[in-house]
């Protein structure tokens, strides 16, 4: 709380070279917004001056609608340099006038971020300062919990205009913390972060303790620190041996709060090849190249186990959550979800541009899965396929022994590239790329509840006409290359298929269709 000033002792304030005689009543409604938004009562007596017009507008108390300000200035101010961060940084578009265009917004964001060429650390500093800010919405978010479980408690009940700014404050910080998470996103990517900041996240990240909102507003700046962690320049570091005792928490001081949250962190390191060097320092009794693949792999497994995937699959249904819901792809999720963790169905969903970026980090994961990663890849799919044969021999099912972590990833790639046509074309553009040798590989030998999977992961892939005849080419390969005879199910799968890439809108239609009833 900032220090209280001696200035409403007086009966006059002197605000931007006008004086103002005040009252009690305004002394009284002025140290009310300053105690709720944490102002000084300067700053708190402009802004509730301000707000005089914006109470008739709104039909509020000037009270509320000081608040409905502040907080709406705030938001506007975190978006505006959200938007020109990520058109900085995004892949030049041809077209006439663009260059000027973002020469002016990467000028604007060096002067936020206050850039100097012979001092780097500035970039540093401004990701620091969000960050922290970050922090201090949620310590606001708990405090405005607080209040209100301890009114439930005791039986009291708000006034309207209370409960009006109670209401308005949780969903606005909510989004503020939104903005922020996706600007520290940027600035990772963009390099305005030193080594030593990818430190602070992940000390952070190892206190969450619940699957809630701001834990997935967090998953973005892991990721892209995970991927900048990959990078060929980061593995020699002392600050990457750092980092990896945090994410390997192999030590009882390095546990985290949320095993399946660290699960997945784990998972998504592994796939990035992060910290590779640091690694293999702290394990330096592993003589041999095969021994150290068998104990990754069997920490891969065990991170699974704990739920890296129903972790990272859950949070993107949670934040793509359609109205229009599709049965098929539903029944799908929750046979693969079963008992994971979800948020509450009236949980604030995420805006597009949040959703964009957190599944372009997904996309990223599932590429660098793929490529750095085919031999675990195999090996998962080989323990599968033999559980499953095993349980059929016995003609049952135990508990837990058949996880269908393939089929999880599967369709989080559908999540990934759903309604991502340019990404999704990397799939089909370079037939000796790893993204197509992945599908042909996924292709053969598929069991009955992995085809329902591999058919959503292809339906995401094809959505234009261009993708769509290359998934139809491609299923003709398959069906001439295996035969019908041997695998009956990527027959049905491909009818079933075709149709969906080429009729999205008619997808409900379709559920009911022989061919998908094949499946």
């Amino acid at each position: 709380m900032f220090n209280r000033t001696n200035c409403f002792l007086l009966d006059t304030i002197e605000l931007d070279g006008v004086e103002y005689s005040i009252n009690d009543d305004f002394r009284q409604e002025t140290i009310e917004i300053a105690d709720e938004l944490d102002l000084d009562e300067v700053e708190s007596a402009k802004l509730f001056l301000l707000a005089q017009e914006d109470a008739q507008e709104l039909d509020r108390s000037p009270v509320v609608a000081a608040t409905i300000r502040f907080h709406r200035q705030r938001q506007l101010l975190l978006e505006c340099f959200r938007l020109a961060l990520k058109f900085s940084i995004a892949e030049p578009v041809e077209s006439e006038g663009i260059e000027d265009i973002k020469h002016a917004l990467n000028t604007f964001v060096d002067l936020v971020v206050d850039l100097k060429a012979d001092n780097p650390s500035t970039g540093s500093k401004f990701w620091q300062r969000c960050f922290s800010s970050m922090h201090d919405i949620e310590v606001w978010l708990q405090r405005l919990a607080d209040r209100t479980q301890r009114a439930s408690v005791i039986g009291h009940s708000f006034s309207e205009d209370a409960s009006q700014i109670l209401d308005f404050e949780r969903i606005t910080l909510i989004r503020q913390h939104e903005s922020l998470a996706s600007i520290c996103t940027m600035l990772v990517h963009g390099s305005h972060t030193f080594d030593q900041d990818l430190t602070h996240i992940f000390t952070k990240a190892k206190t969450f303790d619940r699957q809630d909102i701001i834990l997935v507003h967090h998953l973005p700046i892991l990721m892209a620190a995970i991927a900048r962690a990959g990078s060929s320049s980061f593995g020699a570091t002392d600050v990457a041996k750092d980092l990896a005792k945090i994410v390997l928490a192999e030590k009882e001081t390095d546990q985290w709060t949320l095993r399946n949250f660290h699960a997945a962190i784990l998972i998504c390191w592994y796939a990035e090849g992060a910290g590779k060097d640091a690694e293999h320092e702290h394990h330096h009794h592993s003589k041999r190249e095969t021994e150290e693949a068998d104990r990754r792999f069997e920490r891969f497994m065990k991170a699974l186990q704990d739920g890296a995937f129903h972790l990272l699959l859950s949070v993107a249904q949670d934040v793509k959550r359609s109205e229009w819901p599709d049965p098929a792809k539903t029944a799908v999720i929750d046979f693969l979800l079963e008992d994971a963790v979800r948020l509450p169905a009236d949980a604030l969903l995420p805006e597009s541009d949040f959703q964009d970026l957190l599944m372009d980090q997904y996309q990223a994961f599932a590429d660098a899965f793929i490529t750095n990663l085919p031999d675990t890849l195999r090996r998962l799919r080989m323990e599968e396929d033999e559980q499953r044969r095993l349980l059929r021999s016995r003609f049952q099912r135990a508990p837990n022994e058949y996880q269908s972590h393939l089929e999880r990833f599967l369709v989080l790639i559908s999540f990934a590239y759903d309604d991502d046509e340019e990404a999704a074309d990397g799939f089909w553009s370079d037939p000796d790329g790893n993204l197509y040798g992945f599908l042909q590989w996924l292709a053969k030998r598929q069991t009955t509840p992995r085809v329902a999977a591999f058919c959503e992961m292809l339906r995401s892939i094809c959505q234009n006409s261009v993708c769509a005849n290359a998934a139809y080419r491609f299923l003709l390969e398959e069906d001439r290359s295996v035969g019908i005879r041997s695998l009956p199910s990527l027959s049905s799968m491909h009818r079933a298929l075709i149709s969906q890439a080429v009729m999205r809108e008619t997808r409900l239609l379709l559920t009911n269709s022989s061919s998908l009833r094949a499946l």
